[in-house]
């Protein structure tokens, strides 16, 4: 009579694993963007995740902690994403004292991986690469997704 009990407990176990441990792990889940297909490589380790797309007449910015920022489409200038701006500061910060308090350097600076939705145009994209650039940012890349073959 007790064994129905047990494989309730353990699926109730698996089921809080699954629903708060694993979607930690993808920092891509929920991210509403598709990118492009092509062959690459993985994000390197201490890298700044971004997924950017479009909502009517707005562009969202979606963090790798679900973070949102939003500005308008044909805006043409960085005075806009000024919440962003703080967003990537602070984040620089904390990861630049991570490599600290862990005694290792990056060899490179810290790379911001931008998952752009293949609708959106250049000039959607531009206020955030200019962003990067005035922050100091010298790496960045576009996410691409991986065919399948």
């Amino acid at each position: 009579m007790w064994f129905p009990i047990v494989s309730l407990i353990s699926f109730g176990l698996l089921l809080l694993v699954y629903g708060q441990v694993l979607p930690k792990y993808n920092q891509h889940l929920g991210a509403p963007t598709t990118p492009l297909v092509f062959d690459g490589k993985p994000s390197p380790e201490g890298s700044i995740w971004l997924s950017v797309h479009r909502d009517g007449n707005a562009i969202l910015a979606t963090t790798e902690d679900h973070q949102i920022f939003r500005w308008q489409r044909n805006t043409g200038t960085v005075n806009d994403l000024n919440l962003l701006r703080v967003f990537l500061e602070e984040r620089i910060r904390s990861l630049s004292f991570s490599a600290i308090l862990a005694k290792r350097i990056f060899l490179s600076q810290t790379m911001v991986v931008l998952a752009v939705d293949k609708s959106l145009v250049y000039a959607d994209v531009r206020p955030i690469i200019y962003l990067l650039s005035q922050l100091g940012f010298g790496r960045y890349a576009f996410e691409a997704k991986k065919p399948n073959t």
